[in-house]
């Protein structure tokens, strides 16, 4: 299922500039997609690969790569209303909070931080923090690839669905 499907559009209360109000100085709506949460299950990517936390078991610090679907906890995603990724009881993290392309990602205890927090756009998934897609490392489907943040470029390996 494409990633639209699990979310929807909603007008949201934010801060606007100037620039957002119309002519007589009204805020003008602004709508966003946003996940709401559900859907405990696996993101298939490039070459129908899942997006896998290495290993059996999902621990802190354990890496995102992409592996053949197999339906285990550690390919099991769901949408917190936070905007978290949750598998296996933690969260898809950027590593460190970087900022750049290429940080990778891991599982993490959920705090709440904007490293946690992800939102669709069309089929990718772009981290709150920096705007970056989640992305397959080089664009190499193939499996125990890492799973990388990059500047989104609307390649293959950026697309993923339910």
């Amino acid at each position: 299922m494409p990633l639209w499907k699990a979310c929807f559009s909603m007008p949201m209360s934010l801060t606007v500039s100037a620039a957002s109000r119309n002519a007589s100085g009204a805020a003008r709506p602004v709508m966003m997609t946003c996940c709401i949460g559900g859907r405990d299950s696996s993101l298939r990517g490039q070459g129908g690969l899942c997006l896998d936390m290495r290993g059996r078991e999902v621990s802190q610090g354990t890496e995102a790569i992409v592996y053949s679907c197999n339906g285990g906890r550690n390919q099991r995603f769901r949408w917190t209303r936070n905007g978290e990724l949750q598998v296996g009881g933690m969260c898809l993290d950027v590593a460190n909070g970087s900022n750049y392309n290429g940080a990778r990602l891991i599982a993490w205890p959920c705090n709440g931080g904007r490293n946690q927090r992800w939102y669709v756009s069309g089929s990718t998934i772009r981290s709150a923090q920096n705007g970056r897609c989640v992305d397959i490392f080089q664009g190499v489907a193939r499996p125990e690839q890492p799973v990388v943040v990059w500047d989104c470029n609307g390649g293959r390996n950026q697309r993923w669905w339910w």
